[in-house]
């Protein structure tokens, strides 16, 4: 009897073995399966987490970029308003020269009048004088008035013309519109 025993002892060892066996295997298969998963959810974790950088990183660059044209927008705006003030300056100064102008014409037509006057109240002051070369003093008289007339024409006419010319280079200078990029602007005023 003790063999038999014996025997159901050794088979159910061996039943119980072999079942053991089978279900470390199977345990390890199931386990396989399970750290295959893992690792594909991790590669796919990484993957996304790259994804999601790259992103992150577009958006930043994207948001630099923006940042520094609000900036250079603000910056051509001030630069713009400047150009505006400067313009309306040179039209007020445009103004204040045709004014300048008219003054100088009604004073050129004002100085051969106001010269005669000063002429005739010379020769009155000469007839009235102690009699002291009044021959060659009467001489003279004549021809200072028409060379002071003839220079002071000369010096109005030039001054016009000087007026003019302020007044056309300030023109030209407003015409120029504030543009985008400040230093084509100031490449057209140098010009």
């Amino acid at each position: 009897m003790k063999k038999q025993r014996l025997k159901a002892v050794a088979i159910t060892t061996m039943l119980s073995a072999g079942a053991l066996m089978g279900s470390v295997a199977m345990a390890d298969q199931t386990l396989d399966a399970v750290l295959k998963a893992g690792q594909a959810k991790t590669t796919l974790a990484q993957d996304s987490q790259k994804r999601i950088d790259r992103l992150a990183q577009e958006t930043d660059d994207l948001t630099q970029e923006f940042k520094q044209q609000n900036k250079l927008i603000d910056d051509l705006r001030v630069f713009n308003a400047q150009m505006e003030k400067q313009v309306a300056k040179q039209l007020v100064v445009i103004q204040e020269l045709d004014q300048s102008v008219e003054k100088v014409t009604v004073i050129e037509r004002q100085i051969q009048p106001l010269v005669f006057r000063m002429l005739d109240s010379l020769e009155q002051f000469v007839n009235l004088d102690k009699p002291f070369q009044v021959e060659e003093r009467k001489s003279v008289l004549p021809c200072c008035a028409l060379t002071r007339i003839v220079q002071i024409s000369l010096f109005l006419k030039n001054s016009v013309k000087c007026l003019r010319l302020t007044k056309l280079n300030l023109l030209m200078a407003a015409q120029l519109k504030p543009t985008k990029a400040p230093c084509q602007l100031m490449v057209k005023i140098a010009k």
